[in-house]
């Protein structure tokens, strides 16, 4: 949409004494990552945690290791995720995916069957995390992988 717009509306808002809600500033660091303006996106939220104006929550972490990942920087994804952890912000069925499908779209089938399992142990996982997985692994032509987990799948 209209980011730009949006930019500015914040720094009306700003400049006029109004304290955005912890909604503006994810819907705003959402749209910067949608534009792939991820460098921007993690100043922006650095300069908010600096000020203590706002604390990222497991939406904020959720979009930027989302955003991370479709930009081709897992390793940076990673990070926010263990930053995530050490907030003691755990991730959900959504978080969970996208970090899943990350890992499989960079073709990082250990480190996406790695956090899979981990998920395993924690909680249930998802039959979305199951169809991810399985389709990371028909991808890399990985079949005996499908099979094997398709079997867990079904016990």
């Amino acid at each position: 949409g209209r980011l730009t717009e949006a930019l500015q509306l914040y720094d009306d808002m700003i400049q006029n004494g109004y304290l955005p809600d912890r909604h503006t500033y994810a819907c705003l660091l959402g749209g910067l990552c949608r534009k792939g303006r991820i460098v921007t996106a993690i100043l922006f939220l650095g300069d908010l945690m600096t000020r203590k104006v706002f604390n990222p929550c497991r939406v904020t972490y959720t979009i930027l290791v989302d955003a991370l990942f479709k930009v081709g920087s897992p390793h940076i994804a990673s990070f926010f995720y263990e930053d995530m952890v050490k907030e003691e912000i755990y991730p959900d069925a959504v978080t969970a995916n996208v970090i899943i499908d990350g890992y499989c779209r960079k073709g990082l089938m250990v480190k996406a069957n790695e956090f899979f399992q981990l998920l395993n142990e924690k909680s249930f996982p998802s039959l979305a995390s199951y169809n991810i997985l399985l389709h990371g692994f028909a991808k890399q032509q990985e079949l005996s992988k499908c099979f094997t987990l398709y079997n867990t799948l079904l016990r």
